[in-house]
C-alpha cells in the first residue's frame, strides 16, 4: 500500500529589525524575514532600521541562502504621508529590488502597492483585523496573496477558515503569529501611545504604554477631586500587560490548522532574542515533520511510534527551555487554544533571565592579523564584558557548544586578559574544535545567588 503524501512544509516567518537581525534570522534557520523601512513599518524605530542601501544588501543576502523577503507598507497613512509614500515606492521600483512580498494594512496603500508592484505578491497585515473567510474572499478579489490573521482568533477558528476557503475554492495563503508579544488592544489598534507621548501606535511609533506600572485611583461621586488610592496587591500594578504568544508545545496543533506561514513578532527584539527563539522553531519544525515521516511508515510498531512520540516531546521541552533564557513578559498560548487561555503578566513589565549576552561571531575562519602570526580563531563583536579563562556557550544554528576563552587578541594582534568595552571587535580563541559558524551568539549563564 502506498504512503501517503507528505504536507507542505509550513513557512518559519522571521522579524528583521535591521541588517544585522536579518543576517542572524536567515542563519539561524528561517524561511523568510520580513522587514520595512521607518517611515512605513509598525516598528519605527530610529537605532533599529533599514535603509534603502541596507535594504537591498539585506535582499541579496536572504535570496543566496535560498531565503524569502518580505517587505511592510503596513502602517495606516495620514493624507499628508502618501504622496512621500508613492515616491518611496517609486524609487524602491527604480532601484529593482526583488522583495518576494509587500505587507500592507491599509487599502490606499494596496492600491499603490498594486499600482507600481503589480507582479510582487501583496499580504495583508496582522493589522487590517482579518477573522472571517468572507473578509478573506474580498481581499482575494482585490487581489491578495495572503492574509495574516488577526491574533485574537483560535486555531479551531483558523481550521475552520481554511476548510471554508477550501470549498470556496479560494487560494490565499494564511500566516499567523506564533511567538511574540501580544497587545494589549484588538490587534494594535491602541490609542495609550498616543494619548500619554503623542506618539501613534499604527504610525509605528508605540510607546508601549501598555507595559508601564501603574497605581489605580478612584473618585467618589459625590467628592469630585477627592482621588483614593485602590489598594492593590502585589499582582495589581501591571494589569494591561499581556503575556507572550509561545506556540512551540503546541505546534503540532498549529501546523495541523492548516496554517501556511508560523510568523515571529520582534523586530525590535537583540540579535540573541532573534537566534534562539528562530533556532528553536527551526529544530521543532523539522523534527515535527521528521517524525510524521516516520510515523507514516505503516511497518513501524506502536512501540517505535511510541518511541518516535517521545523523543519528540523530549526535544520541544529542550528547546522551550531556552525560551527562560531570554528577557520575556511571561508565556501563554494567547489566543490560539482559546479565550479562556489568554493571560496578563500582573507582576513586573519583564522577566530578565540571568543571562549575558556576549558577542556576535561575525567571521569563523582563521586570519592573518596585522601581526605576523595566524590566529586559530573567530571575530567577534563585544556585547558584554568578559574576561580570558571564563565559561560560556556559544549558541550557533545547529547546537550549544558549552567552552572556555583560551585566548583574546584585538585587531592589532595584542593579546588581552579582558574585554570591556561594547561594541569592540576581537579574536578569540575557544577551549573546542567544534566548528562555530558566523552569527552564533555568546553567552553566559550567570549562577543565582
Amino acid at each position: 500500500m502506498p504512503q501517503k503524501t507528505t504536507k507542505k512544509r509550513i513557512e518559519l516567518l522571521c522579524p528583521a529589525g535591521d541588517i544585522e537581525r536579518l543576517k542572524t534570522a536567515v542563519i539561524f534557520g528561517a524561511d523568510a524575514v520580513y522587514c520595512g523601512l521607518p517611515s512605513w513599518s509598525m516598528r519605527n524605530m530610529r537605532e533599529i532600521t533599514f535603509t534603502i542601501t541596507t535594504l537591498k544588501e539585506g535582499i541579496e543576502f536572504a535570496h543566496e541562502k535560498g531565503v524569502k523577503v518580505y517587505l511592510t507598507f503596513n502602517i495606516y497613512p495620514h493624507e499628508s504621508q502618501i504622496r512621500q509614500a508613492e515616491a518611496d515606492l517609486k524609487k524602491i521600483k527604480k532601484l529593482g529590488l526583488k522583495m518576494d512580498g509587500i505587507i500592507v494594512s491599509d487599502l490606499g496603500m494596496f492600491s499603490l502597492v498594486k499600482k507600481y508592484f503589480p507582479d510582487i505578491p501583496i499580504h495583508i497585515s496582522t493589522q487590517a483585523n482579518t477573522i472571517n473567510s468572507k473578509a478573506i474572499e474580498m481581499w482575494a478579489k482585490l487581489g491578495a496573496d495572503r492574509i495574516v490573521l488577526a491574533r485574537e482568533l483560535t486555531l479551531k477558528e483558523v481550521k475552520d477558515i481554511k476548510q471554508k476557503l477550501k470549498i470556496e475554492n479560494c487560494k490565499l495563503k494564511i500566516e499567523c503569529f506564533g511567538h511574540g508579544a501580544m497587545c494589549m488592544a484588538y490587534s494594535g489598534r491602541c490609542l495609550l501611545s498616543k494619548y500619554f507621548t503623542g506618539r501613534e501606535a499604527n504610525l509605528g511609533e508605540c510607546a508601549q504604554s501598555c507595559r508601564w506600572k501603574y497605581k489605580v485611583k478612584i473618585e467618589e461621586e459625590t467628592r469630585p477631586g477627592d482621588l483614593i488610592d485602590v489598594q492593590e496587591d502585589s499582582n495589581g500594578t501591571y494589569f494591561m500587560n499581556s503575556k507572550e504568544i509561545c506556540s512551540l508545545d503546541i505546534l503540532d496543533k498549529f501546523i495541523e490548522a492548516g496554517i501556511d506561514s508560523l510568523k515571529i513578532e520582534g523586530r525590535a527584539k537583540t540579535v540573541y532574542y532573534l537566534a534562539t527563539v528562530t533556532r528553536a522553531y527551526r529544530k521543532a519544525i523539522d523534527a515535527y515533520y521528521e517524525k510524521e515521516k516516520k510515523l507514516r511508515n505503516l511497518e513501524i510498531k506502536k512501540l517505535d511510534k511510541e518511541k518516535i512520540e517521545k523523543k519528540y516531546k523530549k526535544l520541544i521541552n529542550d528547546l522551550r527551555k531556552e525560551f527562560d533564557l531570554i528577557q520575556n513578559r511571561g508565556y501563554s498560548h494567547g489566543f490560539l487554544l482559546g479565550r479562556h487561555d489568554y493571560e496578563q503578566e500582573y507582576n513586573i513589565a519583564a522577566f530578565k533571565p540571568n543571562v549575558l549576552f556576549l558577542g556576535i561571531v561575525l567571521e569563523s575562519k582563521n586570519h592573518q592579523l596585522n601581526t605576523a602570526a595566524q590566529f586559530d580563531g573567530v571575530k567577534v563583536e563585544v556585547k558584554n564584558k568578559f574576561k580570558v579563562g571564563e565559561k560560556i556557550e556559544i549558541v550557533t544554528p545547529d547546537e550549544i557548544i558549552k567552552t572556555k576563552i583560551k585566548e583574546i587578541k584585538d585587531q592589532k594582534g595584542i593579546i588581552l586578559q579582558e574585554i570591556l568595552k561594547p561594541q569592540e571587535k576581537v579574536w578569540i580563541k575557544f577551549d573546542t574544535k567544534k566548528d562555530i559558524s558566523e552569527r552564533s551568539i555568546l553567552r553566559k549563564i550567570i549562577k543565582k545567588e
